[in-house]
């Protein structure tokens, strides 16, 4: 499912996934399972061959700022959880200017990593999150967080992220894995998206065809495919007229 959300397209698709947070009980396998999945990715430049899994990124350019948004990133405390590419590749630049592997950070400290991630960057790079207990307690005079009523503590911190996800401004799709019916309503109904997706991959929509569409940094107006979405298309002329002025008789035109 993350091949779909991020990898994939080279992470330059609008709805690719750039930030995933994990419960810190679940973390080890969810991220033992994306270093074996990209380890199993093919990276190259030829893109009408079906055994490439991700292809270039649009220009030599847009690999510049993916390298440096890594190098940010690593000098900030970032780690570098695991990548496509293997020790024995050669470097991308080699092969192709525009080549650029799949990777995953952590980003530490739970929510305040999430400063770290300033703007928009498309390439496939994902940036991981965990969440537990530890940051924040039932007491109630810790109770810092707005609109969480009687929540658990790890919610209490999930919901801090999600916060701190909708104080970035963009808006266009988010996503929630869980058998939990409380993370997903908390997620549902706290998460500022145009789209969510529950128990599924972030990708897909039909554009025109299915509802897609953000607001905030990620667009507005009504969504591609949705209610109202040819509205957008047409000019609206409101014709008043007054029958009166020619002799009209209202009762007859009522009646007619």
């Amino acid at each position: 499912m993350l091949r779909r959300c991020e990898p994939c397209a080279q992470g330059q698709r609008c709805s690719s996934a750039r930030v995933l947070v994990l419960d810190a009980g679940c973390k080890t396998t969810v991220m033992n399972l994306i270093a074996g999945g990209l380890k199993a990715l093919r990276v190259g430049s030829d893109v009408m061959d079906l055994s490439t899994d991700v292809g270039p990124l649009i220009s030599a350019g847009a690999v510049k700022l993916a390298e440096e948004h890594c190098a940010r990133l690593e000098a900030s405390g970032a780690t570098l959880a695991c990548t496509s590419q293997h020790e024995h590749t050669s470097s991308p630049s080699v092969e192709d200017p525009r080549l650029f592997h799949p990777r995953v950070y952590e980003l530490p400290g739970g929510v305040s990593g999430l400063e770290m991630l300033q703007g928009e960057v498309f390439a496939p790079i994902l940036h991981v999150i965990e969440y537990n207990n530890k940051n924040i307690t039932n007491n109630k005079s810790n109770n810092t967080v707005k609109g969480v009523g009687l929540m658990s503590s790890s919610n209490k911190e999930l919901a801090l992220i999600i916060d701190a996800v909708n104080a970035k401004g963009f808006a266009l799709t988010g996503g929630v894995l869980t058998r939990c019916e409380s993370v997903k309503a908390l997620v549902k109904s706290r998460l500022n998206c145009g789209n969510l997706y529950i128990n599924r991959d972030t990708v897909g929509a039909v554009v025109e065809s299915q509802p897609f569409g953000g607001h905030g940094l990620s667009g507005n107006g009504a969504k591609a495919g949705g209610e109202g979405y040819l509205e957008q298309f047409v000019c609206h002329k409101v014709i008043s007229e007054d029958t009166t002025a020619g002799g009209g008789n209202l009762e007859l035109l009522r009646s007619s």
